[in-house]
């Protein structure tokens, strides 16, 4: 269980600092400017990855509650109406407790990651404004 959760935190850490690589090449931090300048890129490129992994984290937290089991059934009745219309489609409470024991846990490294991310761009910010 372990090892599954540092290969979890490492791909989330990987994908977090790829896309800080990217936003600090698309803005040109590497180039040479004053600090204050580039203090500012850097909150930038901290706060890009921040706010989409912890997003994600986020979102992965509200659906293993199962908010969006009704409208996933929603759907998944419309569109079973137009591929199979003689078939019957089961019912929400049947598809509710289907859904509950198929449900997987949530994205706990993503959100942890993304506020590790968002807290170097607070940091950034913080020596920005000094």
């Amino acid at each position: 269980m372990k090892k599954d959760r540092a290969i979890s935190f490492g791909i989330c850490i990987g994908v977090g600092i790829l896309l800080f690589a990217f936003c600090a090449y698309s803005q040109g931090l590497f180039e040479s400017q004053d600090f204050k300048t580039t203090i500012g890129i850097l909150s930038d490129c901290f706060l890009i990855p921040g706010v989409l992994l912890a997003g994600c984290g986020g979102l992965s937290w509200v659906a293993s509650q199962g908010a969006f089991t009704t409208l996933r059934y929603a759907f998944a009745s419309l569109l079973a109406g137009f591929r199979h219309p003689t078939k019957q489609f089961p019912s929400f409470y049947e598809y509710k407790q289907e859904r509950d024991a198929l449900r997987k846990p949530w994205l706990k490294s993503c959100l942890f990651t993304g506020v590790g991310f968002l807290a170097a761009a607070v940091i950034c910010v913080v020596i920005y404004l000094v």
